[in-house]
């Protein structure tokens, strides 16, 4: 019947935009993965956490007890980009079994916590990358009037922090 024909190719057809409009967003997202309102970082944060969780098979979660609105684009687009290079860092060379970010707001600033349980490294050195996405934070950090710490221990994983005064 030539209406069940069209129906199904009409069907078809709704199915590649749909899938043209999941793939647009996610190019949208590579590029400006954090939007400029309040929440922006919190839902970029999660959807960093999806997408390394899908990419790398290990589980990744973003936790916090209260959301962090931060309104200013620049402070929120780089404590994403810290978070997004401390994650990808643990994935690609610490071998982890999970990986958790965290937002935590505590007398009058907030901390940004990457924490993996990975193989870590020695205390002054650096990771097997040689040490450039460490220095790519710190930047990052300083741009925005942040303080990065990292802490880390062979066989105990390690936790990068980014701390700034609470909008």
């Amino acid at each position: 019947d030539e209406g069940s024909a069209l129906a199904r190719e009409a069907g078809a057809l709704y199915g590649l935009m749909q899938e043209n409009v999941r793939s647009l967003r996610t190019v949208v997202q590579g590029v400006v993965p954090v939007q400029a309102n309040g929440n922006g970082l919190m839902v970029a944060l999660t959807n960093l956490c999806a997408r390394m969780t899908e990419l790398y098979g290990v589980p990744c979660t973003f936790v916090y007890e209260t959301p962090v609105r931060l309104d200013d684009f620049e402070l929120a687009a780089q404590l994403y980009y810290v978070a997004q290079e401390a994650v990808v860092n643990a994935l690609k060379h610490a071998g982890p079994s999970a990986v958790e970010l965290s937002l935590v707001r505590t007398d009058g600033h907030v901390a940004l916590n990457v924490r993996d349980d990975g193989t870590g490294f020695e205390p002054g050195g650096t990771p097997a990358s040689g040490g450039m996405g460490l220095r790519l934070m710190a930047y990052r950090a300083r741009l925005v009037g942040a303080q990065l710490e990292v802490a880390s221990e062979p066989g105990g994983g390690t936790t990068v922090t980014c701390v700034f005064k609470a909008p």
